[in-house]
């Protein structure tokens, strides 16, 4: 499950939780990509996030950048999927 050139760093908000859980979500959710009829990669995040805060996701192939929020809740994210614009390239040459 995890794209070997994905990097996930944790940046800390440094708050708890104000708000309950969604209960829609008990255990967690896997975040699709914005265009899943284009290629992308996917990986975990750790799982339930320590509190409020964000993961900054790099890819080392593509160059994208993309953040994900958490609130260390049980309805925090679990996975994220990203479009990969290299991938996109290569199957358009």
């Amino acid at each position: 499950m995890n794209a070997p050139n994905l990097k996930a760093t944790w940046i800390d908000g440094k708050r708890w939780p104000q708000n309950p859980t969604d209960p829609a979500y008990p255990n967690g959710i896997d975040l699709p990509c914005p265009d899943p009829a284009l290629p992308s990669c996917r990986m975990a995040l750790p799982y339930p996030a320590r509190r409020i805060g964000h993961y900054v996701i790099e890819c080392s192939t593509c160059g994208i950048t993309v953040v994900v929020t958490t609130a260390g809740r049980a309805d925090d994210p679990r996975s994220v999927a990203v479009n990969c614009a290299a991938r996109q390239q290569e199957g358009s040459t």
